[in-house]
Order: structure tokens, then sequence, then C-alpha cells
């Protein structure tokens, strides 16, 4: 079993990335991405007012998508994770 960090947050959504290299997990108000293999954790996007409902990756793992309670949705790119 791996621990992913020092969690003080709930974790509201979990989400592998498509190759399962990576996981994203959305607390109240922070999305974490760590690398799936060591725990280390590779990002954080912070600041969000409402709280954090879900995840979703694209197909092809360049984009990862997060809604929240007002029905905000954000795309991010992460083409940086693939090769």
């Amino acid at each position: 079993m791996l621990q992913l960090g020092n969690y003080a947050d709930n974790a509201f959504a979990l989400a592998w990335s498509p190759d399962g290299e990576y996981l994203a997990s959305a607390g109240s108000h922070v999305v974490r991405l760590w690398e799936a293999k060591t725990g280390r954790l590779i990002q954080r996007y912070e600041g969000y007012e409402s709280g954090l409902k879900g995840l979703a990756w694209s197909p092809d793992g360049t984009a990862l998508a997060w809604w929240s309670e007002g029905n905000a949705i954000e795309i991010w790119d992460m083409s940086f994770l693939v090769e």
C-alpha cells in the first residue's frame, strides 16, 4: 500500500490517468496530482471557493477536468506528463 503524503484535507474524488502513472485527487479546495509509483506530489491547484466534486482525465491523458459545487468546470493542460 502506498500513502500519498500527509493528506490533511478530505478527498472527494480520485481519478487515475489513462496510463496509470498518475493519480489526481480533489479535496475541499485543492486538486493534487500524484506520481502513482512513488506517491510524490507533483502539482497542487489551489484557491477554489466552492468544494470540488469530481475529476476526469481526457482519454489521451493530456487534459484533466474538475468541477465544483458552483457547477464551474476547469480543464487543465496535462500534456507535460505525456512523453
